[in-house]
């Protein structure tokens, strides 16, 4: 599946959700039963909000899952905390707008 930025920009819900999926399986160690009684969109959810807790921006993401994908902020910072040498989620915060962050992010990852 090819993830395009302008699709999740415009918050297309499946692919917002695969391009998730994906990074969990990237970067999780997920275990047999942590995923029993629980739907793949609402574990997407939880883990994006586990792992952008505490960046500026990204506080209502379990809340607005979507609405906060658009902003551009929530895969620089699933790439900050995995390896904060990769984007410097501050700069991309006051000085890029919602597509420079995309792009950014997806030539870093």
């Amino acid at each position: 599946m090819e993830f395009s930025i302008s699709a999740i920009y415009e918050g297309n819900p499946k692919l917002t959700l695969a391009l998730v999926w994906h990074l969990i399986l990237r970067y999780s160690h997920l275990h047999e039963g942590d995923m029993m009684g629980v739907s793949a969109e609402v574990h997407c959810k939880n883990w994006c909000g586990k792992n952008t807790d505490g960046y500026v921006g990204l506080e209502n993401i379990e809340k607005d899952f979507l609405g906060t994908w658009v902003t551009g902020l929530v895969l620089p910072a699933i790439i900050n905390r995995s390896n904060p040498e990769l984007i410097d989620y501050r700069d991309l915060y006051y000085n890029k707008s919602p597509e420079e962050r995309f792009e950014i992010s997806f030539d870093v990852s």
